[in-house]
């Protein structure tokens, strides 16, 4: 080896040491063969696991060919034998050869031909090919054997350039994974459970086509959602197999598009499934598929998480329609029954006390139109509201509207933290006897609430600037307040009640509330 090669090679080695893509690693030796062999076309073809020609990358062609020629060769004839041969093959004339099929259309014509398989680990995974025009030198020994020299260092950069792109592969795939995680488990529905699919088999597979289904048998939510990358039959082709038993898992199937085969995933029950296709006709067959499998597994529990949160909002609209039937009938039924009742009873008495029936019916009632209000508001902005207290924060405001005097200001801050419902109801007939007393009794120009969250500890404070009265002096006004007292107490609570005569009257009650959960657990 003559020192002028040696440099040439030196400089070659030192080209595609450098681990890249295979693209631009085949470009380089492609270069290095024409470079080595003085032709005027070179070629670095590599072949995948089924001994097809997988990646072409020619230099020598002009772009313009390049572009005319569309289709890269698919190594039927003398480009593919090498997958079968570990020997050169040399050629005054690359039409001699056997089975050679032809060159694509606008492929510049060949002449002398030379090809040297690149073999690693004792198999073909690619092959030098070069050629000159018809008439140019035949290819020599020489040549040969200075592409065989080569070889054994492509083929370390070709398998470091695979297992690259396999690298890089994996790392994009778990990205998209890990942002289709976050989506889905945002989703609000089934039907961007589906586009969030659609848009991770994108990101997997770039420009082959794909669809994603979701759909469910089941009677009681019923859903079919469909979504392909392109224009085309796969989708159509995906929802008319799935009409069909197949099973989860991986599937190939040749009958969703037309001359080509698609891989095929599924996941999930009838409740709740999931169909991924992705047509494979631009993927290597060594495309490592189980991010599909990933995805699939990722939807169709994403699904199961919808499924469960529509349960659980229907069993918070029927513990709704249970609480509010229960306090309509211990409240709200039980006040009008006991308005007529009072009504019956005055019914023959004189005109004063009637005057007084009526003026307490009045009373009455327009705290039931307070107590309905409520109920309304809480309607109107669904059962979502259950489990952060907001009925309870609508019952109280709606409580406070009512007659002109007093006039009422209110502060209501119970954190996100939920109140136990047992404990929200008992919280309410407390406050509503307090605010019942200042409005019957107070004689206040105004009063204020505050309810709030204070060290693990629940405070209501009512306060009016009325009348006030002597704790000492039990009078009818006051048995409101003995009600309120013992509800605090059966809550394990503590009232504290000031007043004065023409003072006006402050109820402060605190209640404990479970301790909070250890900082260092949470719930799954």
């Amino acid at each position: 080896m003559s020192e002028r090669f040696s440099d040439r090679m030196q400089a070659i080695l030192l080209s595609i040491v450098e681990v890249a893509p295979l693209a631009v690693v085949g470009r380089r030796l492609a270069e290095a063969a024409l470079d080595l062999t003085r032709a005027d076309y070179a070629a670095i073809g590599a072949y995948d696991s089924r001994d097809q020609l997988e990646q072409w990358v020619p230099v020598g062609v002009d772009p313009a060919h390049e572009r005319l020629m569309g289709h890269p060769p698919v190594g039927r004839g003398l480009l593919g034998a090498f997958a079968r041969t570990s020997a050169p093959i040399l050629l005054d004339d690359a039409a001699q050869y056997p089975t050679a099929t032809g060159m694509p259309e606008h492929h510049p014509p060949m002449g002398p031909f030379l090809g040297v398989p690149v073999v690693y680990a004792g198999h073909s995974i690619g092959a030098f090919y070069v050629t000159r025009a018809p008439g140019g030198a035949p290819f020599t020994e020489d040549d040969q054997q200075r592409l065989a020299d080569l070889a054994p260092y492509a083929a370390l950069a070709m398998a470091n350039a695979r297992a690259f792109e396999r690298e890089q592969r994996r790392a994009q795939a778990a990205e998209a994974l890990q942002r289709a995680a976050a989506d889905l488990r945002e989703a609000p529905d089934e039907r961007e459970v589906a586009a969030v699919l659609m848009r991770t088999l994108g990101a997997l597979f770039e420009s082959s086509p794909c669809a994603a289904v979701t759909w469910s048998a089941d009677p009681a939510r019923p859903y079919r959602h469909v979504l392909e990358s392109s224009a085309g039959q796969l989708a159509a082709s995906l929802e008319s197999s799935l009409r069909t038993d197949l099973p989860n898992g991986a599937h190939r199937r040749s009958d969703l598009l037309e001359g080509e085969e698609a891989a095929l995933q599924l996941a999930g029950d009838e409740t709740g499934r999931v169909a991924l296709a992705v047509a494979t006709a631009a993927l290597s067959v060594d495309l490592d598929m189980s991010p599909l499998r990933e995805l699939a597994a990722l939807g169709s529990d994403s699904l199961a998480a919808i499924r469960r949160q529509a349960a659980e909002a229907s069993l918070e609209r029927y513990a709704l329609r249970d609480e509010i039937a229960r306090d309509l009938h211990d409240d709200l039924i039980q006040s009008i029954y006991a308005i007529g009742l009072g009504m019956r009873v005055a019914a023959g008495g004189d005109a004063e006390q009637l005057r007084a029936v009526l003026a307490t019916a009045s009373d009455g009632l327009n705290e039931v139109i307070r107590e309905l209000r409520a109920y309304i508001a809480q309607l109107s902005h669904g059962p979502e509201s259950i489990g952060n207290s907001g009925l309870l924060s609508a019952r109280i405001a709606a409580l406070l509207r009512g007659p002109e005097r007093p006039k009422w200001s209110h502060r209501i801050e119970l954190g996100r933290a939920p109140l136990a419902p047992d404990l929200e109801r008992q919280l309410y007939l407390i406050v509503r006897e307090a605010v019942s007393n200042v409005q019957r009794h107070a004689h206040a120009e105004r009063a204020s609430l505050a309810l709030t969250v204070e060290d693990r500890a629940l405070r209501l404070a009512v306060h009016d600037d009325g009348v006030g009265f002597d704790r000492h002096d039990i009078r009818e006004g006051a048995v409101g307040l003995r009600s309120v007292e013992e509800r605090v107490v059966s809550l394990g609570g503590s009232v504290m009640i000031e007043t004065q005569p023409g003072r006006g009257t402050t109820i402060t009650a605190t209640f404990p509330l479970a301790p909070a959960p250890d900082a260092g657990t949470a719930e799954v």
